[in-house]
């Protein structure tokens, strides 16, 4: 207590041993990186559907018919997911599905 009302008085701060230990676990749990994940695995569930069907051949009317959803949402996810990826090109998108078995040739 005296420690405490020491360091008060001089204009610093204090923190018991039970507090700082808390502090410091917290930014410690904070500060932990998680395992990186692959391109693939940043994906959504709709974004990996629709890298699929669009490497299989199908165009973004199919897609979205297949999936009751709007072109425009297709062309949405398709933008994400070669962003995500670093892919340029729909022969990019294909080569890459091949090469992650998503389709088979």
């Amino acid at each position: 207590m005296i420690a405490a009302i020491r360091s008060v008085y001089r204009g610093d701060t204090y923190l018991s041993p039970g507090v700082s230990k808390k502090i410091v676990t917290g930014y410690l749990q904070r500060t932990k990186r998680p395992e990186p994940k692959t391109p693939y695995e940043q994906l959504t569930v709709r974004e990996r559907e629709i890298l699929r069907l669009l490497a299989e051949g199908h165009s973004a009317k199919e897609v979205s018919r297949l999936l009751n959803i709007q072109p425009k949402t297709v062309d949405a996810h398709r933008s994400n997911l070669m962003k995500k990826l670093g892919l340029h090109s729909r022969t990019d998108l294909i080569k890459y599905a091949i090469r992650r078995k998503i389709i088979k040739v």
